[in-house]
């Protein structure tokens, strides 16, 4: 599988909720409200987000996390990450800003 993907700096905001983290992605630096650190995260192109020339996916892309590393890649299935090798990142936001995670619909 020969996909098109965007690699992209973010920052990586871990916050806890409920117990559970959850990992933030942010476009632009969260500082000072909040310390990020930048990482890889290779994104789908928009059209194969949520769908596009293989069909309808059947819900929101999931993101794995390679092994040992802090990079992180968006998959259209979790088939498709187990069958690439990485790891399943099972909480995760992806955001502009600080301010899209705290008011999504503001």
């Amino acid at each position: 599988m020969n996909q098109m993907i965007e690699s992209t700096c973010y920052y990586l905001v871990v916050e806890i909720q409920g117990g559970d983290a959850v990992l933030i992605f942010l476009g632009k630096d969260p500082a000072p409200d909040r310390e990020g650190e930048p990482v890889e995260l290779d994104l789908l192109p928009p059209c194969e987000r949520f769908g596009g020339t293989g069909g309808v996916a059947s819900g929101r892309p999931v993101i794995g996390r390679w092994p040992g590393t802090m990079r992180f890649r968006q998959f259209r299935t979790v088939s498709e990450l187990t069958q690439a090798g990485w790891e399943l990142v099972s909480r995760h936001r992806v955001c502009d800003c600080w301010d899209d995670y705290q008011s999504p619909w503001a």
